[in-house]
Order: structure tokens, then sequence, then C-alpha cells
């Protein structure tokens, strides 16, 4: 099963949507009957092939989650404001021109994360995330303990109970929802400068960015786990007689192993990559820890590029309202267009 939460930065639950395998819904389980448990309005069951989201799906739930997200409050009370969707970049979400037709027209605008960025943005993937899977990991143990009612099977049906149980827990804890928007900076009420949020998040932002200047070289002893490492040569060839003179690893090596060569079972899945690095590379036996390589071996063309790459926060000052660098005619230009786009 898989549920798709709804939820606004002022703390409101909105509509949950879950995905079930099948064709159509077990008798009963009709959007009245999950709202009479918790769900908020334009909650559904949706059938597909697999219990994941599809295009098809993603249809189909267009018109009833619009709906529902217009229903929510504080967005109710205000029809003619726009509101803004954000949604992670799973394909099904903008693959669709009609359903985007249909969230447009109720005045919805949909904007997409970038991809792995959810656990950064996405404010579910806070805290709500974390409360979440506590009680869906509660609610699945009732669930197995029912066994009156279960007849100890637990199938997609009573998972449905085991989310309205997450959907009501969130509903009755708006604090949680907003503490998760102030995090990732979507609460319209604390929100911090674009610029300090960049500087707050770069360790994200530039953690794939830059190349390590390292001078490689074919041996892979340095990628070997520093167990082996650490190890004198009259140890590594310890190991190497006990896993020969067994045949190989056998519990009888294992245990002498553990007891000669005092490696924790832990590690056996590792010491057995070494060994057989070894054995193609009986250098590997004499030596120790590798030096740690400054990066002063690095090509001058690598580092020069490196040093040449423009900040990340570079070409983003559309989302400031006073980038630094502008004064004058061209910062007045610049914050009425601000002022323009942020006024939708």
């Amino acid at each position: 099963m898989t549920v798709l939460r709804t939820a606004a930065t002022g703390g409101a639950t909105g509509p949950t949507h879950f995905l079930m395998e099948g064709v159509k819904p077990k008798q009963g389980y009709t959007s009245a009957w999950l709202q009479r448990h918790g769900a908020a309005e334009g909650s559904a069951i949706v059938m597909t092939p697999s219990a994941f989201m599809t295009d098809a799906a993603w249809l189909e739930i267009a018109k009833q989650r619009a709906e529902g997200i217009r229903a929510m409050p504080v967005i109710k009370d205000h029809p003619e404001w726009w509101v803004l969707d954000i949604l992670d970049g799973f394909g099904s979400h903008f693959s669709s021109p009609e359903a985007l037709a249909i969230y447009w027209a109720l005045k919805i605008r949909q904007a997409k994360e970038e991809g792995h960025t959810s656990h950064v943005c996405q404010f579910y993937d806070q805290e709500p995330a974390k409360k979440d899977k506590g009680v869906l990991r509660s609610g699945t143990a009732m669930l197995r303990q029912a066994a009156s009612v279960s007849k100890g099977v637990v199938d997609q049906w009573g998972l449905v109970a085991v989310g309205l149980m997450a959907v009501r827990s969130g509903t009755k804890d708006p604090q949680m929802w907003i503490d998760a928007a102030k995090k990732v900076n979507l609460h319209p009420g604390f929100r911090r400068p674009f610029a300090d949020w960049l500087e707050e998040k770069r360790g994200f932002l530039e953690g794939g960015l830059n190349f390590k200047l390292e001078d490689y070289s074919a041996d892979v002893y340095p990628l070997l786990p520093s167990l082996w490492q650490a190890m004198l040569p009259t140890e590594k060839r310890r190991v190497m007689a006990i896993v020969e003179r067994n045949g190989g690893y056998t519990t009888n090596c294992l245990h002498e192993l553990y007891s000669e060569a005092h490696v924790p079972y832990a590690e056996m899945q590792k010491l057995r990559l070494c060994v057989a690095s070894a054995k193609e590379n009986p250098h590997h036996l004499d030596l120790g820890v590798p030096e740690v390589d400054p990066g002063g071996n690095a090509a001058p063309e690598l580092a020069a590029a490196v040093a040449a790459q423009l900040p990340v926060t570079h070409g983003l000052a559309s989302f400031q309202l006073k980038p630094p660098g502008l004064a004058g005619d061209a910062l007045f230009a610049h914050m009425v267009a601000f002022r323009a786009r942020k006024s939708f």
C-alpha cells in the first residue's frame, strides 16, 4: 500500500489517498468511510495494478485532491488566493497535462522539488515522517495481535486502518507540521532570507560539487577495510595461514580467526575481501596503514578547474530581495520584478 499525504504549513492535515492493489475497492471502503475515521475531505482509496503510483492513478486522484486542498482550513476562507502545492519529483506527479489543468483550474500551482532534496526541502520528511513511522509500527503490531479480527492474516485492507491512525495522529498534532515547515523555511510567518537559508544548507548544496584532489593509483590496498590495514605483517600472515589450513571459511576457520587472530565475527565478511586481495597481490602482506594523500599530486588542470568553480549560490539573485552587487536603477527594477513574482 502507498499512502499519499497532504498537509499545510499552517498545521492543517489535508486529503489522504491510499493506493491499493487490485481492480476495485473492498465493499464499504469509500471516501465517506475514510472521513468518518479521521481522513480529511477529498480523501479516497484508488486501485492500481501494484499498489504504487501510476499516471492513471494520479489523474484519478487529481480532482478529489484539488477540491480537498481548497476545502482545507484557511484556504477555504480565501477562494481568490492561489495555493502552492509542492511535490517531490516522482514522474507521475507532472507527466499528466490533464491533471495539471485540474489543479490550475482551482487556483493551485504545483512546484517540483529537485531530485534527492526531499530530506532537506520537504517538510514531511522532517518530524512528521518520523512520527508517522512510529504510529505505523505501533498500529501494525496491534493488528497482528488482533487475531479475532484478522484471523492471523494482515492484508492491505487492515493496513488502511493503520494508515488512518497516522492521519489522526497528525491531525491532533498540528504543531508537528508547523515546526517542520519552519525547519525547511516554508512557513510564511517565519521565513529566513533566502541568502541565509542557502548558507544554512551549504553543506547539502555543495556536497556533490567538488572534486577530491587525490592521486589515485591502480592498487586497491588503500581501499581495503582499516581492520586489514592496521594489522602487522605477522598478523596478516597468521590470518592467511588459518584460512589456508581450514580450506576456506568453515565454522572452525571462523572460530580460529576469532580466537587466534582476534578478528571480531562482525568483521569476517570484510576480511574475506582482504584475503582474496592478498592472494592476488602478495605485497599487501608487508604493507601497513597507507599515508593520507594531501592532494598535492593532482593534475594542474583539475586543480585549476576546481579553483575556477563559481559558488553554488551564483545566479540565484531572482530569489533574493536585495542581491549583492545590485544598486541604483538596477536594484529598483529587480525589487519591482521580485514583488510581482511574489504577489500572485
